[in-house]
């Protein structure tokens, strides 16, 4: 058991050297105090049996005894240690969430102490979604837009919660904002795109599924989605191309429909 704790902080330590470097980099170069001290926090990580407590001692700076802390596995020292440095600066906001992602206590006091910045909402947002307060999760993910409106992640998220209390309106609205925005999963145009085409709203949902295969070219569910908002309004042949991909990437649906077309006199 010893030798497994050993061979992970061997392995966590690493990050966390990264992690100080993160935060504290442009400290290295102003002064010899901070410089030292960010040698003891990651020295103890790195060889704990050495640590004595003079050496202890001499990590008064709130990020480094939250580093030494996490290394030697004391939660509630880290923790309150993590709540001085936020406290200090937002700076630390991406740091604290990266090292303990998890930590819904942390996470408050991020987004209490500083309610205006996007990083600290957006965090304790999905930790609320995470944990079913929607109501919650959707006040956070708002007031985090405030601050940056072109998240578009953040938007699909606060689609899908939207989407759940059954107000498709407000959802398709933030979906369109992560459409716009380039949400990273691409996730969306075709959100936005199916909710359009399932209240029968098929050129707003042809625009979307378009935008979508502009992102991401070979998105399966964009070009079925297409093909059916393209049907519907009786454009055969524009959805005729699409439906020859899918069919030839093994879609029956797709094919089905062109076997249906060729034998239709």
């Amino acid at each position: 058991m010893a030798q497994a704790l050993t061979e992970y902080k061997w392995l966590f330590s690493p990050l966390l050297l990264v992690i100080v470097l993160l935060v504290d980099g442009r400290s290295f170069y102003q002064g010899w105090s901070i410089n030292r001290q960010a040698r003891v926090a990651v020295g103890l990580c790195l060889s704990p049996d050495q640590m004595v407590a003079s050496s202890a001692e001499t990590v008064d700076k709130a990020w480094f005894r939250a580093v030494v802390a996490t290394c030697n596995g004391e939660t509630a020292v880290a923790q309150t240690a993590m709540q001085e440095a936020l406290a200090t600066s937002p700076h630390y906001i991406d740091l604290v969430h990266a090292l303990v992602p998890e930590d819904n206590t942390l996470a408050s006091f991020a987004a209490d102490h500083y309610p205006a910045e996007p990083q600290a909402l957006f965090w304790l947002g999905d930790l609320l979604a995470g944990q079913g307060d929607a109501d919650s999760a959707i006040v956070a993910y708002e007031q985090g837009l405030v601050g940056d409106r072109r998240n578009g992640l953040i938007w699909v998220r606060l689609g899908h919660l939207y989407e759940d209390k059954g107000d498709w309106q407000t959802a398709v609205h933030a979906y369109d904002n992560g459409c716009y925005y380039v949400d990273r999963g691409k996730n969306g145009c075709p959100a936005a795109g199916r909710l359009y085409l399932a209240h029968e709203q098929y050129q707003l949902a042809i625009q979307r599924y378009q935008t979508s295969l502009i992102q991401l070219p070979d998105w399966t569910p964009a070009k079925r989605g297409l093909v059916e908002a393209l049907l519907a309004l009786g454009r055969t042949e524009e959805a005729l191309p699409y439906l020859r991909d899918l069919a030839a990437s093994g879609d029956t649906d797709a094919q089905q429909k062109l076997d249906a077309f060729q034998t239709t006199p």
